[in-house]
């Protein structure tokens, strides 16, 4: 007659209570009942079954369970722990024929793995006594307390803009443009932030991630120095929260560019050598990519200060604006004030004031699109010390990306009953857009 022992039970029980269970479990004379145990981690699985011979294999483990009461998963785990305690490769060896095949990501199967290891992390630090609580832990974590249902959704589609030709024939662009940007087609809010730019006025874009935002700048200060080859000295400096942008942002220039424009950019962050922090004081570039720090440094340090003294300085571009909060915001804002002081002296009188510009995806989400336009105009304005209209904070401007009308239930039916596999170009048209596992299988 085997000891029957539940699992769950044995769980809650600390290393001292469960040793003569172990060395009944050596011996083959209990029978485990596994109802409501799902997923066990390596710490659980050498806390109970540490003392078996490493010759058992599955089958042989197999013998002390009810396994009518293990589930399929927690099957899969025993079974794997038994083949890596014999010493067990369990990469698996495909065929010849298909060794040559690419295998298809199954992301539902990708995310399952993470969450048992992300489970088996968690447990790891769980040691619960009592039984009650032990099993309410494990019910919650069975029901996926600790982690959301899959999500799947597609990318916001921005209006459409202008194309670089019609830009240039309106005079929006020069004609130059088109050789660095050729055969784009912008969205509406770059286009927006294009003429912004023609009128002189600052502005502010708050659009979404990936919507390109950069070129809401780039463009205006690469046709403003194909408007003006002449110009020698910096006419932009662009100012990035962090250096790991400056160096992203300066592979993109360098990408619009090409190697022979003689539009020359370059960052200055505190990070190059002595050599190149001469080579760009004494032939500045006319595109400079800086943090604030050193910004108020090349404000302060007088073997620096030819660097923001530039007699043609035009453009001042700060990204990420929403990162420029109290006080830390307040000390850029004054950074900001001296610079355009600076500047103003350095021209001599020339009307050639700062063109202030910002970015930010996250700065208002209060209120209807003519509330969050005011609210960022305003903190805009108080922050580079200039107007900054209300109609010149650029908000993204979406058109559907599912053309199709709503479809009737008989057509969702017939869809999922086949099972579909459409390209991307079709997707926009067929009846089911996007279901997750969980609601298809409830669907059906």
């Amino acid at each position: 007659m085997k000891l029957p022992v539940k699992l769950q039970e044995l769980l809650a029980q600390n290393s001292e209570a469960i040793a003569p269970i172990k060395a009944l479990i050596t011996q083959e004379m209990v029978i485990i009942d596994a109802t409501g145990t799902n997923n066990l981690t390596v710490k659980q699985l050498e806390q109970i079954w540490g003392n078996v011979p490493k010759t058992w294999d599955f089958n042989q483990l197999k013998t002390i369970f009810n396994f009518d009461t293990v589930s399929d998963h927690l099957e899969q785990q025993l079974t794997e722990w038994c083949d890596r305690r014999q010493g067990i490769d369990l990469t698996p060896n495909p065929s010849p024929e298909k060794r040559g095949e690419q295998k298809a990501l199954d992301i539902f199967k990708l995310r399952d793995e993470v969450i048992s290891d992300y489970r088996n992390y968690i447990e790891s630090f769980l040691e619960i006594r009592d039984r009650h609580v032990a099993e309410f832990v494990q019910q919650e974590l069975d029901e996926g307390y600790l982690w959301s249902d899959p999500l799947v959704q597609i990318n916001p589609a921005y209006k459409q803009g202008a194309a670089i030709d019609a830009l240039i024939d309106e005079g929006i662009l020069h004609s130059d443009c088109k050789k660095y940007f050729p055969d784009f087609r912008f969205y509406y809010h770059q286009e927006q932030s294009f003429r912004c730019a023609q009128r002189n006025e600052p502005y502010v874009v708050t659009t979404g991630t990936g919507s390109g935002k950069s070129l809401s700048y780039v463009v205006p200060i690469i046709d403003d120095l194909s408007r003006n080859p002449q110009l020698k000295g910096i006419r932009a400096i662009l100012v990035y929260p962090m250096n790991a942008l400056i160096n992203s942002q300066e592979e993109e220039f360098r990408k619009y560019l090409g190697d022979n424009s003689p539009i020359r950019v370059a960052r200055y962050t505190g990070q190059e050598n002595l050599t190149q922090k001469s080579d760009i004081q004494n032939n500045p570039p006319h595109i400079l990519l800086t943090n604030y720090v050193m910004l108020e440094l090349m404000l302060s340090r007088v073997h620096e200060q030819k660097l923001v003294q530039s007699p043609v300085l035009k453009y001042l571009v700060l990204d990420e604006l929403h990162t420029y909060r109290g006080r830390q915001g307040a000390d850029v804002a004054m950074v900001i004030r001296k610079l355009r002081q600076i500047s103003y002296k350095a021209k001599k009188g020339q009307d050639i004031p700062i063109l202030c510009i910002g970015t930010s995806a996250t700065m208002s989400t209060q209120g209807d699109r003519t509330n969050r336009q005011a609210t960022v105009a305003n903190v805009a304005s108080k922050f580079f010390g200039v107007e900054v209209k209300a109609t010149n904070v650029i908000d993204e401007t979406l058109e559907p990306a599912i053309t199709r009308p709503h479809p009737t239930t008989e057509e969702l039916t017939k869809s999922i009953n086949q099972f579909f596999r459409k390209r991307y170009r079709s997707f926009h048209h067929y009846p089911t857009i996007y279901y997750s596992r969980k609601s298809y299988s409830s669907f059906v």
